[in-house]
């Protein structure tokens, strides 16, 4: 919080209190993030050895993954992902396919649990699945 420039309540000191008042947490802590920009509040709190880490978007993983180690990333059909960790005497298995797309499976597995055709429907509309 100081990095932040928040008073922070008594009952925010441990872990269990701020789990207790999350929603507060969250409603105090949001808005003043939002104000800064990812490296800034990194580098802040980096300077106050505040413990913590950028949150990198895909391609900024991918692109730290093939610094530290290039055969952790592999490419099928155009999409650059992590390589299978799974390796077999020195070799590392192949993916066999590609990740689905967004909304791929979705109606195959709602239908699977149950949900009608209208009920899928429902669901779109609402925009509760993809």
């Amino acid at each position: 919080c100081g990095v932040l420039g928040i008073e922070a309540p008594a009952a925010w000191a441990t872990n269990p209190g701020r789990v207790i008042h999350r929603s507060a947490v969250l409603e105090a802590l949001t808005p003043v993030i939002a104000g800064w920009g990812r490296d800034d509040l990194v580098s802040a709190m980096t300077d106050a050895d505040v413990p913590g880490g950028p949150v990198h978007a895909v391609a900024e993983a991918v692109a730290a993954m093939r610094r530290i180690e290039p055969d952790w990333v592999t490419s099928m059909w155009g999409i650059e992902m992590p390589a299978s960790p799974i390796v077999v005497d020195g070799e590392r298995l192949p993916w066999r396919l590609p990740p689905p797309l967004l909304g791929e499976h979705t109606d195959e597995i709602l239908r699977e649990i149950g949900y009608s055709p209208d009920g899928i429907v429902a669901l779109r509309a609402a925009k509760t699945v993809a």
